[in-house]
C-alpha cells in the first residue's frame, strides 16, 4: 500500500451492505418454470463480505454506507455488530436495506438479482461527513460504482482524501456497468486493486497477466499491490513497488459448493494481510485458501477465521 512504512490500522468500507436471500437449486430454472429449492437461508451480503474477512484476519473495520431502519437495515446492523465492525453513518429513517435473490447451483456457481433499497441512495453529504485517521484503508467496491448516483458521488469524494490515506478496489462482475470515466477516476487513487483476471480485456484492453499489470498501473499511478482473481484456481499476485512480474498463486484442491461469499472474502484477507506487512504473493495465498475454505466446508458460504487458514496451510495443504 502507499507508504508502506505507515501501519494501516483501520479497513472503512464505503458503499453498500445488504441482505442476501441465498437459494440452493440443482441449475438455473427455464423461463416460466417452477422448480423445488434444495434449501435458503438469508444472510448479509455485499460489503459485509469484506469487512468480516478483514475483521477476522486481524484488521479491524467500519462500514460507511446507508442503511434503512426495517428489518432488513436491522439484521445488517445486527450482524455487523456480532463481528465487532463499526458502523459510521446512522440508519435512514423510513426506508429499508435492500436485498439480492441468489440462485446457487451445484457446484457453487451463483446468479444474483438486487432489489436495491436504502444502500444504493449514499450521497456526497454523507461522505463529507464521514471522518477518516491517515492510517485507513478505504475500500470501495465496482458493485457501487455502478450505481449511478453513488457511484459518482464515491468516486468524486476519493479525489478529495488526503494523500497518505490507502485506497483500495475490488472490481466485480458488474464490471462493464460501471461509466468509463468513473473506473478512471477510481483507479487513479488506488493504492491496491482486485480484480477477476476475466475482466482485464474488457477493462485494461488486454488479456495477459503481465500486460494487464502494466496498463492496470498506467491506469493507477499510486499502485502498490494488485490481485487477479481466477476462483477455483487461485489467483496472480502483482508486487506493483517492486516492480517485479506477477506471480501464480495457488488454491487448495477443493470442491466449492456455495461460492456466493469468495470475493469478497478474498479481498478482505488480501487487505488484512497487506496490513501486516505480508508479501501481496503471501497475502493472496492466505486469500485462496480462505475463500475456498468458506465455499466448500460444512458451513458453506462461511468466512473462514485466519486460526482457521493457519491450520489448513500447517497441516492439510502448504501451498504447492
Amino acid at each position: 500500500m502507499q507508504a508502506p512504512s505507515q501501519e494501516r490500522r483501520r479497513l472503512v468500507f464505503v458503499g453498500s451492505v445488504l441482505v442476501d436471500l441465498v437459494v440452493r437449486v440443482d441449475e438455473l430454472p427455464g423461463r416460466g418454470a417452477d422448480i423445488l429449492a434444495r434449501g435458503a437461508h438469508a444472510t448479509p451480503g455485499a460489503g459485509f463480505d469484506v469487512l468480516a474477512a478483514a475483521a477476522r484476519h486481524g484488521l479491524p473495520a467500519a462500514f460507511a454506507g446507508r442503511h434503512g431502519d426495517g428489518p432488513f437495515g436491522s439484521r445488517v446492523e445486527e450482524s455487523l455488530a456480532a463481528e465487532g465492525i463499526d458502523v459510521l453513518l446512522p440508519a435512514t429513517h423510513g426506508d429499508d436495506t435492500g436485498f439480492r435473490v441468489g440462485l446457487v447451483e451445484r457446484g457453487g456457481d451463483r446468479t444474483f438479482v438486487t432489489c436495491a433499497g436504502a444502500e444504493s441512495r449514499l450521497d456526497t453529504a454523507d461522505l463529507a461527513g464521514l471522518r477518516l485517521e491517515s492510517t485507513d484503508v478505504v475500500h470501495v467496491s465496482g458493485r457501487d460504482l455502478a450505481q449511478p448516483g453513488a457511484g459518482t458521488a464515491i468516486a468524486g469524494w476519493l479525489r478529495t482524501l488526503p494523500a497518505d490515506i490507502a485506497v483500495s478496489l475490488e472490481v466485480g462482475p458488474r464490471h462493464d456497468d460501471v461509466p468509463s470515466d468513473v473506473h478512471t477516476r477510481v483507479l487513479r487513487r488506488c493504492d491496491v486493486v482486485s480484480m477477476p483476471l476475466s475482466a482485464t480485456g474488457s477493462l485494461l484492453g488486454t488479456s495477459g497477466v503481465k500486460a494487464a499489470a502494466e496498463a492496470l498501473h498506467d491506469y493507477a499511478p499510486r499502485l502498490t499491490a494488485a490481485v487477479f482473481r481466477r476462483g477455483v484456481d487461485g489467483c496472480w499476485a502483482y508486487d506493483a513497488e517492486s516492480g517485479s512480474a506477477p506471480v501464480e498463486v495457488p488454491a487448495p484442491p477443493l470442491d466449492p459448493t456455495d461460492g456466493t461469499r469468495m470475493d469478497g472474502t478474498h479481498t478482505g484477507v488480501v487487505l488484512a494481510g497487506l496490513a501486516r506487512g505480508l508479501p501481496v504473493a503471501t497475502a493472496a495465498l492466505r486469500a485462496n485458501v480462505a475463500a475456498l475454505l468458506g465455499a466448500s466446508g460444512r458451513d458453506a458460504a462461511d468466512i473462514a477465521s485466519a486460526a482457521t487458514v493457519d491450520r489448513f496451510l500447517g497441516t492439510r495443504w502448504n501451498g504447492s
